[in-house]
C-alpha cells in the first residue's frame, strides 16, 4: 500500500469560498443552508454564475467547485475535516476496503531514502521478487531521491502502464518492471517467538480495514492452535481505520457487556459496550509509537484499561475524534468531524496521546536490518510478556 500524508489545502480567491452553498445545497439538498428568514443561496449562486458567465478568462466549473468545497473544509479548522477529489477518494476508500490498486509495498522514508519496508503476499511486486529494505531510487527512470512519500506514490500507481523501478538491494542497483494489478491488502501479520520455554504470539495491524477484524480472528486462532503462551499486538504506524472494526476486535478480548470506549458529542457520551459471549484473557503486550492513532489507540486504551494489557513503545499520536464521510454527486468525498471518542474510563487522548507503561524508543539499528532480533521495542515486550 502507498504511503500517504494528510493533504493540507489552500485557496487563493477568498470569494471562492461563497460558492460551496450552491455545490453543497445541491448535494444536501440545502440541509446546511435553513436559515430562517435568509436565503443565503441567492447570494451564493449570484456569485457562481457571475463568475462562470463574465470573468475575462475560462473557468472549470469542477475545479471551480473543488475550491470553493476546500475552502469550507479550510474554515472549520480541523486537519481531520478533509475535501477529498474523486481520485484520492478512491484510493481512501480501497484502503479501508481492504483493497487497492498498485504493485504491493508499503514504503517509507528512512535517511532521506525511499525504503520499502513491506511487500504484501501474492502481490506484483512479490511476483517480480522485491523485498522489505530495497531503496528505491529511480520510477519510469525519474530520480525519486529526493521526492516525498506521496510523490512516489503517485509514480507507481499507474492504472495503464507497467511500472520500471530502479532500486539498491546490498550497495547494488537492480531494474524490475511491474504491472500494476488488483491488490488484497493483508491488514494482519503473524509471528511465533519462543523465549526460554514461553511461546510467545505477535500480531501486527498496518490498518483497520473493512476485513481487518476477520483477519485478526483467523490469525489469532492460529495462534491459539500452536500453544501461545502469550500474545504481543503490534500497532505502531497504524494510523486507524473503521471504528465498527476496531471495535469488533476489541469485543473478542472483553466480557459481554464491558465498556470498550465511550463518544462524546455536544456534552452527550454515548457508551459502546462488548456485545458478544467471546471473551479472551490471554496475557497480552501492544507496541505502539507516535505514528499509533485514532482506532488504534481506541484499542490499545481499551486493552490496557480493560484487559491489563501492558503497552511498549512511545507516546501514541493522540487522535481522540471521529469523522463521517459523504461522497458527493462528481464522485468526491468529503470527511468531517463529528464527534470524540473516549476511552473506556472515560478519559480524552486527543492531541495528548497515551502514555505506554513501559517507555522505549526504537533505535536507528534497527532500519539497518528491519529483523525482528534488532526491534528493541519488540524485543523489550517479549521480556516482559513472558515474565510470569
Amino acid at each position: 500500500m502507498e504511503n500517504s500524508n494528510d493533504k493540507k489545502y489552500s485557496f487563493a480567491i477568498i470569494g471562492l469560498i461563497l460558492i460551496l452553498g450552491f455545490v453543497l445545497g445541491i448535494v444536501f439538498n440545502k440541509y446546511l443552508y435553513k436559515n430562517e428568514g435568509v436565503d443565503t443561496t441567492s447570494n451564493i449562486e449570484a456569485v457562481y454564475n457571475e463568475i462562470i458567465n463574465n470573468y475575462y478568462q475560462d473557468i472549470d466549473k469542477e475545479e471551480l467547485e473543488n475550491a470553493a468545497i476546500e475552502g469550507m473544509m479550510s474554515i472549520l479548522k480541523d486537519k481531520h475535516s478533509e475535501y477529498l477529489t474523486k481520485e484520492e477518494q478512491e484510493t481512501f476508500n480501497e484502503y479501508l476496503g481492504g483493497k487497492y490498486y498498485g504493485i504491493g509495498i508499503q514504503m517509507s522514508k528512512i535517511d532521506n531514502s525511499i525504503v520499502i519496508t513491506r511487500v504484501f503476499e501474492n502481490s506484483p511486486a512479490a511476483n517480480q521478487d522485491l523485498k522489505a529494505g530495497d531503496i528505491i531510487v529511480k520510477i519510469n527512470s525519474v530520480n525519486v531521491t529526493s521526492f516525498e512519500l506521496d510523490d512516489v506514490a503517485k509514480l507507481i500507481k499507474n492504472k495503464s502502464n507497467p511500472v520500471k523501478l530502479e532500486i539498491v538491494r546490498d550497495g547494488k542497483t537492480k531494474s524490475f518492471t511491474i504491472i500494476p494489478a488488483n491488490v488484497n491488502i493483508p491488514s494482519v501479520y503473524k509471528e511465533v517467538f519462543e523465549n526460554g520455554n514461553k511461546k510467545i504470539g505477535y500480531l501486527a495491524l498496518n490498518i483497520f480495514a473493512e476485513n481487518t477484524d476477520e483477519q485478526f480472528k483467523q490469525k489469532l486462532k492460529e495462534l491459539e492452535k500452536e500453544g501461545i503462551d502469550a500474545l504481543i499486538i503490534d500497532l505502531r504506524n497504524n494510523s486507524g481505520g473503521r471504528l465498527d472494526t476496531v471495535s469488533n476486535i476489541i469485543d473478542m478480548f472483553l466480557e459481554k457487556g464491558t465498556v470498550m470506549f465511550e463518544l462524546r458529542k455536544n456534552d452527550k457520551v454515548t457508551k459502546q459496550y462488548a456485545k458478544t459471549k467471546e471473551k479472551n484473557s490471554i496475557k497480552t503486550a501492544v507496541l505502539v509509537n507516535s505514528l499509533t492513532a485514532s482506532a488504534s489507540e481506541v484499542l490499545a486504551s481499551a486493552l490496557k484499561e480493560q484487559n491489563g494489557a501492558i503497552l511498549v513503545g512511545v507516546k501514541t499520536y493522540g487522535k481522540g475524534t471521529a469523522q463521517e464521510t459523504m461522497t458527493l454527486s462528481n464522485g468526491s468525498l468529503v470527511k468531517f468531524t463529528i464527534e470524540e471518542w473516549l476511552t473506556s474510563k472515560g478519559e480524552s487522548i486527543d492531541k495528548m496521546g497515551i502514555t505506554p507503561d513501559i517507555e522505549e524508543a526504537l533505535k536507528e539499528d534497527y532500519y539497518k536490518t528491519l529483523e525482528y532480533k534488532d526491534d528493541n521495542q519488540l524485543q523489550k515486550a517479549i521480556s516482559i510478556i513472558s515474565e510470569s
